[in-house]
């Protein structure tokens, strides 16, 4: 039995403070695991499969550093994959290929933007544990100049930049998502 999917009369997206963290984390992680691959490949027990993982990794780690040059995002992802497989593929360094990996899927999950949904009688806040908060308890909802401040019944404030201003597909204003909030808090 499937579900019916939800569509949320607003979507806020939330600006994403770690971007820089986490690409200089990948980038730092790649850079190490081609130099162990490197240095595998040296070794009298290394293989030319070592040089080959550790040269794929290298382009794509180079093609990251131009594309951020550039001022494109970029994602140390593909690196840290290959890097992992070569690593698996060829002990002794196995255990460190699927942490490589698993790195690899967490950095993806760590650039993505979280979006929060506004439905009419719940609001969705994704992510890695996405958490579904009712109206009932939210004193007050506001977004004001990119600022997006939910302020609970228990006096905890949540606050964060939304990234929807430089958004041209966002259709909503500021007004008509305040009008929407308080309609939903009063009800």
């Amino acid at each position: 039995m499937s579900r019916t999917p939800i569509v949320y009369p607003f979507i806020v997206v939330l600006r994403n403070s770690n971007r820089r963290a986490v690409n200089i984390a990948g980038g730092i992680i790649g850079l190490l695991s081609i130099v162990m691959l490197a240095l595998r490949a040296d070794d009298p027990e290394g293989s030319g499969l070592n040089t080959i993982a550790a040269g794929g990794a290298m382009v794509f780690f180079c093609w990251n550093i131009l594309e951020q040059r550039k001022g494109r995002p970029s994602r140390q992802a593909m690196t840290l994959a290959i890097a992992g497989a070569g690593m698996i593929l060829l002990p002794p360094f196995s255990w460190m290929g699927l942490l490589l990996l698993a790195l690899a899927r967490i950095e993806r999950e760590a650039l993505k933007p979280v979006e929060i949904g506004f439905a009419e009688d719940h609001i969705r806040i994704g992510g890695w544990r996405p958490r579904k908060i009712l109206w009932s308890d939210l004193r007050n909802v506001v977004l004001k100049d990119g600022l997006l401040t939910l302020d609970y019944a228990d006096n905890r404030l949540f606050q964060r930049e939304t990234d929807d201003l430089d958004d041209e597909e966002y259709d909503g204003t500021e007004d008509e998502f305040n009008i929407f909030c308080r309609r939903q808090l009063k009800a």
